[in-house]
């Protein structure tokens, strides 16, 4: 009989220490999982980078024919007040031309 109550308090501590075994195993395959991804997180960020940067470089910007101090040409741009603004209706007026871009548009 003693030899049977002795193996129950063995085989509970192997048990535990297998559970034990197996945490340590998820602990360090989550660790390394999560190092993968980060890795090649960096990777795909950083070709994304290049990418947009050789993107850039070849897009050719537009002509647009001034130089600085040149006069402006005549143009119409609908005001944050929602009235057509031409620059003839302000002759002789200093004029000041604040572009701000719509929130969240990227531009």
């Amino acid at each position: 009989m003693r030899e049977m109550t002795g193996a129950r308090p063995a085989a509970a501590a192997r048990r535990q220490t297998a559970r034990s075994v197996l945490r340590l195993i998820v602990v360090v395959h989550e660790v390394f999982m999560l190092r993968t991804l980060s890795i090649w997180s960096g990777f795909a960020l950083t070709a994304l980078a290049a990418l947009v940067a050789v993107v850039g470089a070849q897009t050719p910007q537009p002509e647009t024919g001034l130089k600085v101090g040149d006069l402006a040409p005549p143009f119409a741009l609908q005001g944050s007040d929602g009235k057509i603004h031409r620059l003839a209706d302000y002759k002789g007026k200093t004029v000041v031309l604040a572009w701000f871009p719509k929130a969240f548009t990227g531009g």
